[in-house]
């Protein structure tokens, strides 16, 4: 089937994380190959979409029943932009149903994780009102035609859950720090450690304020900062590692950083450290290669079963290999670490978008429905 046009849906592209840097970077990929693309959403950042040349559809933040306005304004959506697919950036099948109950088209639906583990009592309200329906998840699945995933640890975990075969895609770097990579891994650091992520209890943030205070024991000089996103959903955990961050000397936070100052952190870092553990795959340790950062990640992980230990990085199995490597890395030049350096950044360039796009169209391309 010939593709001309593409509806992705995501319900929130205003919280910078993984599922929205990659609807952000699918779209510029299939603007690309002149396919046109609409997003469905309830906010969108600026700095990320506003330059998009997409057709947008915004859900109503202030109705009260979102179930039956999501299913309104698909209805439109299909009428108005009449799309030959549809792709649902992350894990929530209601789309799909929404979709097919006035449309017979392809619809794939991109997993980064079948159970959001941050997710609980008190705050899944507030990921309905971001018009999130994790609870309806097993109810709707039947109306994907094909699940895509993006890694191998997830696909043996929708496998365990959901008794379907998913297809592996990994997601790409965006291009941004692709066309501004070094190519110089001669250079020498300070002894700066650096991580990005959402502010939620999961990236495990606190963790690393432990490996500064155990590492500058015997390395002084040691700094950490955090670069990341306020998520409206998990508010209390941010607040406490600003309270920490005030209260340590060597700890910065670098709040909503754009992606030119995360080029400049990357580049000013010796060491980036990715402690979130079952990591559904982690693309910023890719991103901090590109910058010649030497990386350590916690296993396991989606990246952890593609990287190679003291090749690309060094794998941590544990929270205290996390420390001795920490040590051991700061505790030398980082001119020493050229071989790793440049086995990182080739792997990191594989991540490239057009091989991640190219991969999805070939599967919607596929289905016959």
């Amino acid at each position: 089937m010939k593709i001309e046009r593409i509806l992705i849906v995501h319900p929130h592209l205003n919280i910078k994380g993984g599922s929205e840097r990659f609807t952000k970077v699918l779209s510029e990929a299939l603007i690309k190959r002149n396919i046109e693309v609409a997003l469905m959403t309830s906010k969108y950042d600026k700095e990320w979409f506003e330059k998009l040349k997409v057709t947008w559809y915004i859900l109503n933040e202030n109705v009260l029943d979102k179930r039956r306005h999501v299913m309104e304004l698909t209805s439109h959506v299909l009428k108005d932009f009449n799309p030959d697919a549809v792709i649902i950036a992350l894990q929530d099948p209601y789309y799909g149903y929404a979709v097919k109950t006035i449309k017979s088209i392809p619809v794939i639906m991109y997993v980064h994780t079948p159970i959001d583990e941050e997710i609980n009592e008190e705050n899944v309200r507030l990921y309905e009102d971001h018009y999130r329906f994790p609870l309806d998840t097993p109810k709707y699945l039947k109306y994907i035609d094909r699940i895509l995933v993006n890694s191998d640890l997830i696909r043996l975990t929708v496998k365990q859950l959901w008794d379907v075969e998913p297809i592996v895609i990994y997601p790409c770097i965006d291009e941004f720090f692709i066309n501004n990579a070094i190519d110089n891994f001669d250079d020498d650091r300070e002894n700066v450690i650096l991580y990005v992520g959402r502010f939620v209890h999961l990236k495990r943030q606190d963790f690393l304020i432990i490996t500064l205070n155990e590492v500058k024991n015997s390395i002084k000089d040691v700094k950490v900062v955090f670069a990341g996103f306020k998520d409206p959903r998990h508010l209390p955990y941010y607040e406490r590692i600003l309270k920490i961050s005030k209260e340590c000397v060597d700890v910065k936070i670098v709040e909503s950083p754009s992606d030119e100052e995360l080029l400049r952190l990357y580049r000013q870092a010796k060491l980036y450290v990715h402690v979130r553990v079952s990591e559904h795959f982690g693309l910023s340790p890719l991103e901090a290669m590109l910058q010649g950062a030497l990386t350590i990640i916690r296993a396991p992980s989606g990246l952890s079963m593609v990287m190679k230990h003291e090749v690309h990085g060094y794998v941590a199995n544990c929270d205290l290999e996390v420390i001795e490597w920490v040590r051991y890395v700061l505790s030398r030049r980082l001119s020493e670490f050229s071989k790793v350096r440049e086995g990182a950044y080739k792997l990191a360039k594989h991540f490239h978008p057009d091989i991640m796009c190219d991969r999805i169209l070939t599967v919607i391309e596929s289905l016959k429905v």
